[in-house]
């Protein structure tokens, strides 16, 4: 059996076809109720009243009845529709729906404020909605996937035992506390720059003598009980603190703040290159291996999908086969 190529002729009929099946068809009160009533703050006024039919059109297309999905992708096709706008692209259904179009807007600085999964629940369901709105939809060219960068690896308990060290012979008291302070709560917490930036002496409660939980705020909010064994690395690091100091440093406004602490310590060339992200790798491989529920794992970490532990379990592996 041979695959013919599809006539451009049989395109045309095809989305004839679906076109037919939007005319005359109206959205529930409801859903044409959000649509009247939209005016997204982020959209310059003038720009949106530009790109209001296209988005109605588009709105009108798609085969979304519930409310809050209907607000998410009507918010989505008004950002696409706008940024094609601004850069003086066409606001065409059949041009504005494509995979390439979508993709490029995804790529834009527009988006670069997401993180890699919200870019990639966003390319979802653009794509989605093309699907539905746009008979011309090029759908079978598949998108190339947002990359994911893989997690860094966990350090070996030798290497991590130095990094521990080297924190504890700090020549000065600053240095010191802020390099126990990095140490511990990667290790001991799996706290990673942006958990640390903001935290306050009095976001690490004492429970009992053998036990400190650290209340991480943030877009990660959770509280983490400190690993036994970095318990008093964490109070080494919270040496001459009082209650509402910063961890590290004076100011919450300023930037990189674990590599400048890492940067400005003495560290011996023997020791490993210290990364915030591998401390937190490394804590993450230990409550692997101790066999926590999933579930209160990812709680503790602080992660909404299991792709980091599966990373880090596949490090392990690796490990494991090379000893």
């Amino acid at each position: 059996m041979t695959n013919k190529k599809v006539s451009k002729a049989a395109v045309r009929r095809l989305a004839q076809e679906i076109n037919s099946r939007h005319q005359g068809r109206q959205l529930p009160r409801e859903l044409q109720l959000l649509l009247d009533g939209y005016t997204p703050a982020s959209i310059a006024p003038q720009t949106y009243q530009s790109v209001k039919p296209t988005m109605n059109e588009i709105m009108r297309r798609t085969t979304t009845t519930g409310p809050e999905k209907f607000r998410q992708q009507r918010q989505y096709v008004a950002q696409l529709a706008a940024w094609s706008h601004e850069h003086g692209l066409s606001l065409e259904p059949e041009l504005l729906l494509t995979v390439g179009r979508i993709v490029t807007f995804i790529a834009s600085p527009r988006c670069a404020h997401l993180s890699d999964a919200s870019r990639a629940d966003l390319r979802s369901d653009l794509l989605e909605i093309a699907k539905q709105a746009n008979p011309a939809y090029d759908g079978i060219r598949r998108a190339q996937p947002i990359a994911r960068p893989r997690v860094k690896p966990p350090y070996l308990p030798a290497e991590a035992a130095t990094i521990v060290r080297v924190a504890r012979n700090q020549k000065t008291a600053v240095r010191r506390q802020s390099m126990c302070a990095v140490v511990g709560l990667g290790l001991g917490a799996g706290l990673d720059s942006t958990d640390i930036k903001p935290l306050r002496r009095c976001h690490v409660v004492e429970v009992d003598t053998n036990q400190l939980d650290v209340h991480v705020s943030g877009r990660r909010p959770r509280i983490v009980p400190v690993r036994n064994r970095y318990v008093d690395l964490v109070r080494d690091g919270l040496t001459g603190l009082r209650p509402n100091d910063l961890v590290i440093g004076r100011n919450e406004d300023r930037k990189d703040v674990v590599n400048r602490v890492v940067a400005q310590a003495v560290i011996p060339s023997t020791c490993p290159h210290v990364e915030q992200t591998r401390l937190r790798a490394t804590y993450l491989a230990e409550l692997i291996q101790i066999n926590l529920p999933l579930l209160d794992l990812l709680d503790i970490a602080g992660l909404k999908s299991v792709q980091t532990l599966v990373d880090i379990a596949r490090y392990l592996r690796e490990q494991e086969s090379d000893r």
